[in-house]
This record gives C-alpha cells, structure tokens and sequence, in this order.
C-alpha cells in the first residue's frame, strides 16, 4: 500500500484513534508516514502494528516511516510494534540534514514506544525527543554522514547516530530508553547519543541495556552521554543501568548498573562486569577492586615526593592495615598524611577553608569550604 494525500504522504491517527496493522502476510509493506498524532488540538492516537515493512517515501518532504509530533495534545501516544521493519527516506543521500529526511523512526511527544523483534535502517535509526523507548531483540543500522545534533523546533535533523535521545526544551521530554537483546550499529555516528540542543539540563531520566551488540565508528562511542546526564545520574535523579552488552568503546562506570563495573573484553570490544571497587584514585578515576593490585600500584610511586599536599582519612582498622603492608611507608616517604578516625567536618581542617583541592568525598568538599 502507497500513502498518497498531501506532499508529505502521512497518513494521520489523532483524537484518541487506534490503528491495528496486520502485516503478516508475506510481502505486506506501506510507503509513507504512519502518524500518531494531536495536530491542531487533538488528542492522541495508538498505533499497533504486528509484521510487515514501512518504508517513508522518498522526496524532499521526507519523513520517517514510524512518528509523533511533538505536540502538546500528542502526550499519551502510543505505538506498539512487533518483527516490522521500518526503513527510512532518502537514507542514501549525502548531504541529509532535513527534517526527517532519513531517519527511519521519530518519537517526539511522552509517549509509549514498544518495538519486539523489529529492524530500523537509515541515515539514523531513532530519533527522541520525549517519552519511553523499549527495543527487545531489535536491530539499528544507521549509514548516515555524521552531523552534531543542534537545535530543530519543529521536526529532527539526521545525525548520523543509531538512536538520538535530544534534550530540547521546546518539547515535553522525560526520556526513558530500555534495551534488551539488540544490535545497534553507527558505520560514522554514535550508537547511542544522549544530547542537549536546547535547554541548560538533560531531559533523559532513565538509559537501561540489559544486552546486545553497540558500536559506533571509530572516532565516536558506543554510548555517548552529556556531563548533564551523568551528573543527574550522580544526584539520583536520572537512571543509567547498564548490566550487559558488547561496546565498541569503553563503557564510562556512571553507566553501570549496580553492582557493575566497566571491563575490557578480550577480543577489545568493551563490556560491564560484577564487581566493585575498593578503592579509587581521585584524579585519574582509576579504580581498583582489590587490595593487591593496589599494592601493585603503589610500588610506582617509591622514591617519588608528592608536588602537593596529600591526606588519606581512613578507619584505625586500615592504618592498620597500611601499616602491614607496608603501604604507609610507602605514602609517607611521598609525603601523604594517612590520618585515622577523623572526619573533614571537624575544626582542626579550618586552615584548608578557601584552599583549591580535589577530593572523591562529596562530604569533604561540603564541609571545610563550610567553615
């Protein structure tokens, strides 16, 4: 079946509408946009699709096969795919960067997005703008030039990217991406690209992968996050649960779920592990996940002096240790303080008030600049 209605070739589901697909039989296929949509006003619509190919139509109008609006009516929409294939519109093309034109599927509005079993190939894969996205045993391939995603009020850009999570604050937001079982590949993009083009934090509050296959060109990430993101992470107040999974790039350990820590594969592609750390290096971000390797690691540093002062504030129980080890000969000779049973809220560390530092102890950071 062709959409044929109006230069853009959509065929709209608003007003609380509902759309099933039956698209089993083999051969079925649609050219043209499905839309769920709230043009002017109107609320809502669902779309449920099960088998068959959608493809958007090839002209300088292009859209995706699969999209929302953005809309404020739109929020609430609904679209719900299994084993479909939605290809994009002139994905071929070199010079891509229209709205839509190459993107196979765009979610704008907070809406509901559930895709089982199915394939997306374009310039770029999915595009985000709001609401919550799972793919179980689906497959991303974007072929696109690469372009740094910016600003669109009124419709998305190709980037070049598998899937784009765009943080604009035109639109409601709130995205919610859920991974399980797929492959997502960028031959000259990111795999994954949580981003900001317009607004002064991130909208993403939740990026989950349970398993599956990333990569991203070689000079671009398997999962790319803005410091926005990562830091509402580090608050609590966004989700980044990554608990499996092959990365083409090293996964950032902010992204692990709990109980996971970033490993490298032995055929160098990246991954996630069980474990934690025992202790960590501030300034690099280096962590260690037992004591030996630390014991290692401070062979480095004999008959070197710390360029700064330096204080460790550890328990009696790991002085102790230290001291059997003989780690604290080790820091002492450097010249850093190992200081037992203190804590940085007390009087006797005034004198470091105003004083520039770096620390892993957001308590630490807190209190002299306090006093």
């Amino acid at each position: 079946m062709t959409i044929k209605n109006d230069y853009y070739d959509r065929f709209f589901v608003a007003n609380g509408a509902t759309l099933n697909v039956n698209g089993t039989t083999e051969g079925s296929k649609v050219v043209g946009t499905l839309y769920a949509s709230a043009w002017n006003g109107a609320t809502p619509g669902h779309i449920y699709i099960n088998g068959g190919t959608y493809q958007a139509p090839d002209h300088t109008y292009g859209l995706a096969a699969i999209q929302t609006n953005g809309a404020a009516g739109a929020a609430g929409s609904t679209i719900i795919a299994t084993n479909a294939a939605f290809i994009a519109g002139n994905f071929d093309k070199e010079d891509i960067q229209r709205d839509g034109e190459g993107i196979a599927a765009v979610l704008a509005a907070k809406g509901t997005y559930e895709f089982n079993g199915c394939s997306f190939s374009g310039a770029t894969g999915i595009y985000s703008k709001g609401g919550s996205i799972s793919l179980k045993n689906c497959e991303i391939n974007a072929t696109g030039a690469y372009y740094a995603p910016e600003a669109n009020g009124n419709g998305s850009d190709s980037t070049g990217d598998g899937v784009v999570l765009d943080t604009n604050s035109s639109y409601q937001g709130e995205i919610s991406l859920s991974i399980e079982n797929s492959t997502i590949a960028a031959v000259k993009g990111n795999a994954i690209c949580e981003t900001i083009t317009r607004g002064t934090g991130s909208a993403t509050v939740k990026l989950e992968i349970e398993s599956g296959s990333f990569s991203g060109a070689a000079d671009k990430q398997a999962v790319s996050v803005t410091e926005k993101f990562a830091e509402k992470v580090a608050l609590g107040d966004a989700t980044a649960a990554i608990s499996g999974g092959t990365f083409s790039s090293e996964v950032a350990e902010i992204l692990c779920a709990d109980g996971f820590i970033p490993t490298e594969n032995e055929d160098g592609t990246f991954g996630v592990k069980e474990g934690e750390y025992v202790v960590r290096i501030v300034e690099t971000g280096k962590g260690y996940e037992t004591i030996a390797e630390v014991c290692e690691d401070a062979k480095n540093i004999e008959g070197k002096k710390l360029a700064i002062p330096m204080y460790i504030l550890v328990s009696s129980h790991a002085l102790q240790m230290a001291e059997r080890m003989g780690i604290k000969d080790v820091l002492d000779t450097a010249g850093a303080e190992l200081i037992a049973d203190s804590c940085p809220d007390q009087s006797c560390w005034h004198y470091l008030k105003g004083k520039v530092g770096i620390t892993e102890s957001p308590k630490c950071a807190y209190y002299p600049r306090r006093r």
